[in-house]
C-alpha cells in the first residue's frame, strides 16, 4: 500500500510538470552563424513557449551573448536565430563577441520551456584549385637565356 502510493506520487510530480526541453542546433545559414531550435511542441504541434532570455557562453562559463525578451509574448517564433541579431521585441544584454575558433560554447533559453545545446565553432580556411590544361598552350614558353639575378628583377 506504502509502495503503490509512492509510486503514484512519483507520477504525480514527474506529470505535473508541464515545460518542454527543446535542442537547439547551431548551424550556418547565408555565411552568418544561426541557431535553429524547436519546430513543433510535443504538446500542441505548434512552437514551444518564447523563452524569456537565451544565452550562449563559453565553456569557462563566461556569457558571449545574451539576450532577453523585452515582452510578456507566451508564444513567438524566433528561429532560425542569428548570432548576435537580437529579434523585434528582444534586447542585447551581453553583447556578442567574436567567437574563437575551437572553442566549445554552451547555448541555454528558458522561460516555460527550456532550451540547450552546444556547439565547437571551427573557422577553416578553404583553399581549391582548379587546373586548366589548355590555358597553358596560350602563353609563350618563359626565356631560358636570362641570368638568374635579372629572373628576381621586376
Amino acid at each position: 500500500m506504502v509502495r503503490t502510493f509512492l509510486w503514484v506520487l512519483a507520477a504525480a510530480a514527474v506529470l505535473s510538470s508541464c515545460s518542454a526541453d527543446y535542442p537547439v542546433n547551431a548551424v550556418f545559414l547565408k555565411g552568418r552563424l544561426a541557431f535553429a531550435g524547436a519546430g513543433k511542441d510535443w504538446f500542441f504541434g505548434e512552437t514551444g513557449f518564447c523563452p524569456s532570455y537565451f544565452s550562449v557562453r563559453d565553456e569557462s562559463g563566461k556569457t558571449v551573448w545574451r539576450i532577453e525578451n523585452a515582452t510578456d509574448n507566451l508564444k513567438c517564433e524566433i528561429f532560425p536565430l542569428f548570432y548576435g541579431v537580437a529579434p523585434e521585441n528582444w534586447q542585447s544584454v551581453v553583447p556578442a563577441e567574436p567567437l574563437k575558433s575551437g572553442h566549445l560554447y554552451i547555448v541555454n533559453g528558458a522561460g516555460g520551456d527550456q532550451y540547450h545545446g552546444a556547439f565547437r565553432y571551427r573557422e577553416r580556411r578553404v583553399l581549391g584549385v582548379a587546373n586548366e590544361p589548355d590555358t597553358a598552350h596560350r602563353f609563350e614558353p618563359p626565356p631560358y637565356d636570362w641570368p638568374a639575378e635579372q629572373a628576381l628583377e621586376p
